[in-house]
């Protein structure tokens, strides 16, 4: 875009940002008047805090919570929801501390001018430091650590946005929660074909032994041609590179799921995994639940926005056929691996389309495979409006419940309030769990029947 498009593009966003804040504080005074004093919603007050009364030190948007999750604005607009439809919505809460085993860091220059890894200040870009964060799993906070000092002493030239230079943008983080060892992925800012510079080649070779945390480095190749591209990692194969230890780090069997079967799940850092799995597997234990009060082990399930099927695979006892899907070819391989330690007779249940949930229904596939259940995990902006289409249709007579994952309860109030409207489902159940304990965010399951 020219510059006068970028500008008005960026004034288009402001308003709707203001926009959105707007209608969310509305609906936080809404739900305080009908709850009264029962759940108050405490406000931050950015003038407050250590030094002169003037400054105003940067408050972490994921802890303005931590004291009371289940009182956050979302949670409550979600519990309204639900009570509107005179259905109940519990809340569940994990541990508060040590959950995250996955986080995305920006590298930057703080503004005495040193090497900082950590998260942006809210609505800027200035660097905080996140080497000691309360939700980070342990491990997380000590290679931050490690890392953040060699990458100092070497030389590293952390990104800066107003000039586009500058050689490490971002570390992402995973951990392993069995053995608590990090894959680590450094994201650069280069082309595929260009060398490592001598500073990142020595950081890269040095942190394996400077601890026993680190089990496996990527280098990630992300090199923005302008500053207003926000994407941290790419699909293509090409622009990811292993540099130690085995390709995929992360191992994970979610125990409290309780499957007949023992499932390992593989998470390479080009992969998306939950930040908190720890609280999603109490989803798909529940999920399991659900299916199993229908009593049937003959199920036909489609899983779309299905991961590496984190769901799917962990339901193929209540199965006939599974047929997962999702748009990132790198899933392909952990699916794949996954179904290969099963036994055999749960093998032949499962197959997996590399293809979007757009691609998947235009394809026929909703519409030709009569599916008695599907699953949809979509992203934070809800269903692609060819999947509520699909799912509205009223062709797929044997298609009788539908289960939601929701990150982002808007979206999916919107898209509830579509399957209802147009596609004769009818909410039945639903409930909470609180993904990020002290941020304004929560994650739903709900269930829906025909």
């Amino acid at each position: 875009m020219s510059p006068t498009q970028l500008r008005n593009a960026r004034k288009r966003k402001a308003a709707k940002a203001k926009k959105a804040k707007e209608k969310e504080q509305r609906e936080r005074e809404e739900i305080r008047r009908e709850r009264g004093d029962k759940f108050p919603v405490k406000s931050l007050d950015l003038s407050k805090g250590e030094g002169s009364k003037k400054s105003k030190p940067s408050i972490d948007p994921s802890q303005a919570y931590i004291s009371s999750p289940k009182t956050c604005p979302r949670v409550l607009s979600a519990a309204s929801y639900f009570a509107s439809k005179s259905l109940p919505y519990p809340v569940h809460v994990g541990p508060l501390t040590g959950w995250r085993t996955s986080s995305k860091l920006a590298v930057r220059l703080n503004h005495k001018g040193k090497l900082t890894i950590g998260l942006f200040e809210p609505s800027s870009h200035k660097i905080t430091p996140a080497s000691s964060s309360p939700a980070h799993h342990p491990s997380i906070n000590a290679v931050v650590k490690i890392l953040e000092s060699t990458a100092s002493k070497i030389g590293v030239t952390p990104y800066d946005e107003s000039t586009n230079l500058g050689d490490l943008k971002f570390v992402f983080l995973n951990v392993d929660r069995k053995s608590g060892t990090v894959q680590l992925t450094l994201i650069v800012n280069l082309l595929p074909t260009s060398p490592l510079p001598s500073s990142l080649s020595s950081l890269t070779s040095t942190l394996p032994s400077l601890t026993p945390l680190i089990s496996t480095i990527y280098v990630h190749y992300n090199l923005s041609t302008t500053k207003h591209d926000n994407n941290i990692f790419s699909f293509e194969p090409d622009t990811w590179s292993l540099l130690f230890g085995p390709p995929c780090g992360i191992e994970e069997e979610l125990e409290d799921v309780k499957t007949p079967y023992q499932l390992k799940l593989y998470f390479p850092p080009t992969v998306f995994r939950q930040a908190n799995v720890t609280a999603f597997q109490g989803i798909v234990g529940r999920i399991r639940e659900v299916i199993g009060e229908l009593g049937r082990k003959d199920l036909r399930v489609l899983e779309l926005y299905g991961g590496v099927g984190t769901i799917g695979l962990n339901l193929l006892d209540y199965v006939s056929k599974l047929v997962s899907s999702d748009e990132n070819p790198h899933n392909l391989t952990p699916f794949n691996t996954s179904l290969q330690n099963l036994p055999k007779n749960l093998r032949k249940k499962a197959s997996y389309l590399q293809e979007s949930a757009e691609g998947v229904v235009k394809s026929g596939n909703l519409s030709r495979n009569s599916f008695d259940l599907v699953v949809v995990d979509p992203p934070r902006k809800g269903c692609n409006p060819a999947v509520l289409q699909a799912l509205c249709g009223r062709g797929e007579k044997d298609l009788k419940t539908l289960i939601y994952v929701s990150c982002g309860f808007d979206a999916f109030k919107r898209d509830a309030e579509t399957l209802e409207g147009k596609g004769g489902w009818k909410l039945e159940r639903g409930e909470g769990r609180v993904l990020f304990p002290g941020a304004d965010a929560v994650e739903t399951l709900a269930v829906f029947k025909r």
